[in-house]
């Protein structure tokens, strides 16, 4: 991935965060939630790989939580409070 593929997948999944994490009931329902979830959690986020204490994440013998590949895409998204709630 170039790196401005890089920077427009994090912009688009920073914005998909704002508003999951902007979703409220009773409005917002749980299959609202998982849709967007869906959104946010793509094959491009999940083929992520971390650096670990072990080495790279490995999703067989080395594996991390979605919060963290998320985080390695769009790091703090221009919020100082997701790092601190590990995004999701």
């Amino acid at each position: 991935m170039s790196p401005v593929e890089l920077e427009d997948l994090r912009d688009a999944k920073v914005a998909l965060l704002k508003e999951f994490l902007a979703m409220e009931p009773p409005k917002i329902n749980g299959e609202d939630l998982l849709h967007k979830w869906e959104e946010i959690y793509t094959p491009d986020i999940r083929q992520t790989v971390v650096e670990t204490v072990t080495g790279p994440s490995d999703d067989e013998t080395n594996r991390v939580f979605p919060y963290e590949k998320i985080q390695a895409i769009v790091g703090d998204g221009g919020s100082w409070k997701w790092p601190r709630m590990r995004l999701l």
